[in-house]
């Protein structure tokens, strides 16, 4: 995740000055406002947008939304039609001005400001009118090819994460999505609860997220408005839940003024630098992965279509424990794809060696989710002289290739393949219940580049002999759910019981509750290493 800010903080009289103010202070994104081009954030019309879009370039500036905010549920419709007129003049110049998302505001019903708390916001018309009215911005969305995203505010008519699950639902677009503001989320008496709330918000609104700020509060209802770091909003809380959902665009800074940037990024940066970013070379593919911590290595990998973001999301290691996280061939951040008949379980444990040799680690604690786990168990099984700890989470292959429950990858690389992965995704769905995990894969941008991955390690095993299981003396940890059709619980229970000792534990489903998988994902791995690793 980088760093952005809301334009409008610097305060300056021209286009220029306002661009050149947001990079003297290190800063590469901005959430833009007209307003700095000296135009209404709305425009009556826009002349050479392209413009705007030159005087980022040249500063190597992007603009990753821009602001189009209008009172969606004004009590005057002659209001929300002249909104809505604009909008449209903004939407036709955002290809030109380098950007694809549009920020909007719910609204109140309060006349005069739409971000202020009306009591007739809670009513079934007000609810109406905001539906309507979302309907004919998504029109206007689908003839530009823009999205259209929105926060919940306490102040507006969509008010928290359920109501916002709510409308997302009834309108039915991929054109409509949310911007996530930890610290917009709490009504009067909730921030106590501040966990169970931004958890709340992660678990209904969490795949849905395409622009996340960064602001603090130090009281809860309509508060909201200070400068990141200066109140109480739990960052590493709220960066770990944007990480476990794969969020990695930029943080947008608002809420603070000129004087509080330097402070704010400096915060940011602290929160963020406990993460390092690093890459290494192999087989003419550029490899990524995430370095965090220090103490006992940790190499927690991720599953099939997943990246660095899903195990950093699951698990936030204690103090002793250094985490390193590999983006996978075909996976996250590493490319190019590289030779398709490596995007194997060997191969993959054979670039996780060459990760351990690029960081000089000789023996570590070797883990990973579904795909993952096949990595680390045949990585324990090859180099058993490198390996700690074992962490099977969720495993979904035991010793033979293409089992049944897999089948169904090769039915989704098809439909990539024939028609392309948008309208594969809306043909798979005609006859599939909606899975995340599943959907995920049609909708990562890589899908069509990487659909091999779908076919190739699917048809894979870890190993192809179940005896061999009985030879790993590592301290081992074995989590599995229920209610899973592609995670067998019973694939994991074998595995426990055929590696001597292994510690065997149940997750709850990510489909009852993802923030409670992950609560206890990360209960489970404390409870590993405190009695099975940082002991010896």
């Amino acid at each position: 995740m980088d760093i952005g800010i809301f334009a409008k903080t610097f305060v300056r009289p021209a286009l220029d000055a306002t661009l050149d103010a947001v990079v003297s202070h290190g800063i590469g994104h901005v959430q833009f406002n007209l307003a700095c081009a000296g135009l209404p954030t709305l425009p009556d019309k826009l002349e050479n947008p392209s413009a705007i879009r030159q005087a980022l370039a040249s500063r190597k500036l992007k603009m990753s939304a821009i602001s189009g905010t209008f009172n969606m549920i004004h009590p005057d419709i002659a209001q929300r039609r002249e909104g809505m007129r604009r909008l449209r003049v903004l939407a036709a110049g955002c290809r030109d001005m380098g950007t694809s998302i549009i920020t909007l505001c719910t609204g109140s019903r309060d006349p005069l400001n739409m971000w202020k708390r009306h009591p007739d916001n809670d009513t079934p018309e007000a609810w109406r009118d905001l539906a309507a009215s979302l309907r004919e911005a998504i029109a206007i969305a689908d003839e530009f090819d823009v999205t259209l995203a929105f926060e919940p505010e306490v102040s507006n008519v969509l008010d928290d994460a359920r109501k916002g699950r709510r409308m997302l639902d009834e309108i039915g677009s991929q054109r409509l999505k949310v911007v996530m503001d930890g610290a917009n989320l709490f009504h009067a008496g909730q921030l106590p609860r501040m966990k169970e709330i931004l958890d709340e918000a992660f678990d209904l609104l969490g795949r849905d997220i395409v622009l996340a700020h960064a602001k603090d509060l130090s009281r809860d209802g309509e508060a909201g408005h200070e400068a990141a770091g200066t109140g109480v909003l739990d960052y590493d809380y709220y960066l770990g839940l944007l990480r476990r959902e794969g969020y990695d665009g930029p943080l947008i800074l608002h809420s603070l003024v000129e004087q509080q940037v330097d402070g704010s990024v400096s915060f940011l940066r602290r929160k963020l630098a406990n993460m390092h970013e690093g890459w290494f070379d192999r087989d003419g593919v550029k490899f990524h992965y995430i370095d965090k911590g220090r103490g006992v290595p940790f190499v927690f990998q991720h599953g099939l279509g997943g990246d660095v973001n899903q195990p950093t999301g699951l698990f936030t290691p204690p103090p002793e424990v250094r985490m390193i996280c590999l983006d996978c061939r075909a996976h996250g951040k590493t490319f190019p794809l590289g030779d398709p008949n490596k995007l194997t379980f060997a191969a993959f444990s054979d670039d996780l060696l060459a990760l351990l040799d690029h960081l000089k680690l000789q023996q570590v604690v070797v883990g990973g989710i579904s795909m993952g786990a096949g990595v680390a168990l045949h990585f324990a099984l090859k180099h058993p002289d490198r390996v700690r700890g074992l962490v099977l989470s969720r495993p979904a292959w035991l010793d033979q290739p293409l089992p049944e429950h897999l089948k169904v990858y090769l039915d989704m690389a098809s439909l990539i393949r024939k028609h392309g992965a948008k309208r594969g995704l809306a043909i798979f769905l005609q006859s599939h219940e909606p899975n995340e995990s599943l959907v995920g894969q049609f909708e990562h941008p890589r899908a069509e580049e990487t659909v091999e991955k779908l076919e190739r390690i699917p048809a894979d095993a870890p190993n192809r002999d179940a005896r061999e299981w009985a030879a790993i003396i590592a301290p081992t940890l074995v989590m599995a759910n229920r209610d899973d059709p592609i995670h067998l619980f019973e694939i994991g229970r074998t595995l426990a019981d055929a590696i001597p000792g292994a510690m065997f534990r149940e997750l709850t489903p990510k489909t009852v509750s993802k923030s409670q998988h992950a609560a206890d994902t990360q209960q489970f791995l404390d409870e590993f290493f405190r009695e099975r690793i940082l002991p010896c």
